[in-house]
């Protein structure tokens, strides 16, 4: 891949990189991927409900994910039909390459005892990404 290809694409929004980890392993409609962007930030990070759909369908043009449509099954007919979204090799290949490049980041940026304060405001470390 070009260097100037590999450099935009590390350019994934928060959003896109978590929309690509949620489909790792399974497929998922937008209302899904809401409820659980919802629960994993324990309330912390709003989701608004239209952001994913819009930014699905851009996701699809640049070949990280495919989709097809469902319908209702018989249990589930008070749903109107969904669409549910794949993840590419495409996909997988970006989002490895972005874990690579966070911890080659990381690698770079975390002190080993961890992320602090400065010390006039806390000497304490305040998160420890070492597995003690």
């Amino acid at each position: 891949m070009p260097r100037r290809q590999a450099n935009r694409e590390l350019r994934l929004s928060s959003l896109e990189e978590d929309l690509l980890t949620l489909l790792v392993g399974r497929d998922l409609c937008a209302q899904d991927m809401i409820q659980h962007l919802t629960e994993a930030s324990e309330g912390h990070a709003g989701v608004v409900q239209s952001t994913p759909y819009s930014v699905l369908p851009r996701m699809e043009e640049k070949g990280w994910l495919s989709s097809t449509w469902a319908q209702p099954t018989e249990e589930g007919a008070d749903h109107s039909r969904r669409r549910y979204y794949t993840l590419t090799e495409a996909g997988l290949r970006i989002l490895q390459e972005r874990r690579r490049f966070r911890a080659r980041l990381d690698a770079r940026s975390i002190p080993p005892e961890g992320l602090t304060c400065p010390t006039s405001l806390n000497p304490e470390p305040v998160v420890s990404l070492n597995a003690d």
